[in-house]
């Protein structure tokens, strides 16, 4: 979707005041505050936050979390229909298979959007960062004759500083003479604004500290002073037109003396906790003892990574991975990097659940139809099964019923639950891995994520009861037996039943604010209800420690453990470095 110019700031806050006069309703106010998001105007975006809200856009990290904000939104979508009741409203959003939690509240006669929360995959908007100023631009380089690729290091060193300088003095014609072409094509329809943003990650200065050369591969080590306080980075090149080009480029904290000799965060925890690292602007995956010793990097390389989760034996990793030009595949990797890739096909792969006996990882797929003139148009989702060596791939579903949420393969191995949405209604249902059959458990208004138990007799679930209350359920597996565990004003997430059966974790709302997701731990029955964390900060990806007695979590890109029981307080895994997510515990 092509971004709209800027249009001056006063005309913007009229026009804002006029959408709000001429029609005040929830679904006027979500897209006047929706355009203000993509336009990339944060003082009319601001207009349509609520005022208990307004502290958290404040201060000099404001501008940065309204980008972050942007980017969380799919840049197209469709409004199925508005439930207004009182002083508060539910606009029901949808993007392909995915759908969007709307909270809208009434304060002083103007709706303002207390909840905009997105889950699964969907195009996102281009970035919108402003290009360099062009006073402040350096003179552009003069273009050179194409040397042929020497199979040496000055010759790999020679290309990457070529590249460097490109980027340095912002001239995009150059830049594409030394990169390959893949990432000319992530540069986008904002290619200026994505150079600018490339530029602010890179240091002003680097030290060569490596070169190794593989035939027509070649990684460089770097270091310097880079964003977010990066000081080590890894450049990888390949051979393209008879001559070395930039691949990929990441950045990340070097390992300082303070880190090796630092004790354990935390005594009596054990096992692995893997997460995904962004810090460098690539997304890889890490593991790290619970105890805070050990962080190791297991993945090198590609784009955007996600839906990550062990192996039932504790030695892979499954993940989805995508980058600006591609769909999203499946890889499996060994704890020890090496890597398979599982599928490859214009679809996005997604919500990867593994079997009990860690041979087959079923997962949720939604097929992009190409259309003329390029790029397509996703279709509905369904779910496939493939061996986690990658062979014997196979649709599990052809409904395309199935919404684009997490599914989760049985503790007994026969059957994968999911949500569908059929007949304008929300459903349970299970499908039998060998025969195909499915089996709708339960009917109820948005209900999704279901949770196995570990003996395999229960499902846990989010959905609305109430006319539109959100509410943590319980359910035999056969749905019978329902039983509402917690009710809240915003919808369960994250649910997940600890590995001995006697605690139910999900995220939800907390009392700080619209952005502020707290960790809660309950009994199967009900009871028992604790709050484990309690900021302004989103505490998410939450996850069990194998002995049920720990939960890992990350909160503002940082990695935490704290005890199930609340019996003390939590603890940063590691050290402050920043940019942790999807924070997975091994099961064993």
């Amino acid at each position: 979707m092509k971004l709209r110019r800027y249009a001056p700031l006063v005309m913007l806050l009229l026009c804002a005041t006029v959408a709000l006069a001429a029609e005040n309703t929830p679904r006027a106010a979500y897209e006047t505050y929706r355009e203000a998001l993509l336009d990339g105007d944060f003082e009319t975006f601001k207009q349509f936050i609520p005022d208990a809200q307004l502290g958290e856009w404040q201060g000099e990290d404001a501008q940065e979390k309204f980008l972050d904000l942007r980017q969380s939104i799919p840049a197209e979508l469709k409004i199925a229909g508005v439930a207004e009741s009182g002083e508060k409203a539910r606009v029901l959003a949808k993007c392909g298979g995915t759908s969007g939690e709307v909270e809208m509240v009434l304060e002083k006669g103007a709706w303002k959007v207390a909840r905009d929360e997105w889950e699964g995959d969907f195009a996102r908007p281009a970035p919108k960062t402003p290009a360099p100023p062009v006073a402040e631009r350096r003179p552009a380089i003069e273009p050179k004759e194409k040397p042929a690729a020497g199979n040496d290091e000055e010759s790999v060193k020679t290309a990457y500083l070529n590249y460097r300088k490109a980027i340095m003095a912002g001239d995009l014609e150059e830049l594409k003479n030394h990169v390959v072409e893949e990432k000319i094509k992530e540069l986008g329809d904002d290619a200026a604004g994505t150079l600018a943003m490339i530029k602010g990650f890179m240091p002003p200065e680097v030290k060569i500290k490596g070169v190794s050369i593989d035939r027509d591969r070649a990684t460089i080590e770097v270091s310097g002073k880079a964003a977010l306080g990066n000081d080590a980075g890894t450049v990888e090149l390949a051979i393209e037109d008879n001559r070395w080009k930039v691949v990929s480029e990441s950045w990340r904290a070097g390992e300082k003396e303070e880190e090796k000799r630092a004790e354990p965060a935390a005594v009596g925890v054990s096992g692995q906790i893997a997460f995904i690292d962004n810090r460098s602007g690539q997304y890889e995956v890490h593991t790290i003892n619970a105890d805070g010793s050990g962080p190791k990097q297991v993945t090198k390389g590609g784009g955007f990574k996600g839906d990550l989760a062990w192996s039932p034996d504790a030695q892979k990793f499954v993940f989805s991975m995508h980058d600006i030009s591609s769909d999203e595949d499946l890889y499996v990797v060994d704890a020890d990097g090496g890597q398979v890739r599982l599928t490859e096909n214009e679809a996005k792969d997604c919500f990867p659940t593994w079997s009990p006996d860690g041979l087959q990882i079923a997962f949720v797929s939604t097929p992009r139809e190409s259309v003329e003139g390029g790029g397509g148009v996703y279709q509905s989702p369904d779910i496939y099964v493939v061996n986690s060596d990658g062979s014997q791939l196979r649709q599990l579903t052809n409904s395309g019923k199935v919404t684009s949420d997490p599914i989760a393969w049985s503790p007994e191995g026969d059957a994968v639950a999911f949500t569908s949405m059929e007949d304008n209604d929300w459903h349970i249902c299970t499908i039998d891995v060998g025969s195909g059959e499915i089996k709708r458990l339960v009917s109820s208004d948005r209900c999704s994520s279901p949770a196995w138990s570990p003996d395999g007799e229960r499902l846990a679930f989010s959905t609305w009861i109430d006319f539109g209350k959100p509410a943590l359920t319980v359910m035999n597996k056969d749905g019978s037996s329902l039983k509402t565990l917690h009710k809240g004003d915003i919808k369960h997430d994250t649910i997940r039943w600890s590995p001995d059966g006697g605690k139910i974790l999900f995220a939800m709302q907390g009392a700080q604010g619209a952005f502020s997701d707290d960790i809660y731990v309950i009994d199967p029955d009900g009871s028992n209800l604790k709050r484990l964390t309690g900021t302004k900060e989103q505490e998410k990806h939450a996850s069990w420690s194998p002995d049920s007695q720990w939960i890992a979590y990350v909160r503002d890109f940082e990695l935490y453990i704290i005890p199930a029981d609340v019996s003390g307080e939590e603890t940063k895994i590691g050290a402050k470095r920043g940019g942790h997510d999807h924070a997975v515990w091994s099961p064993k």
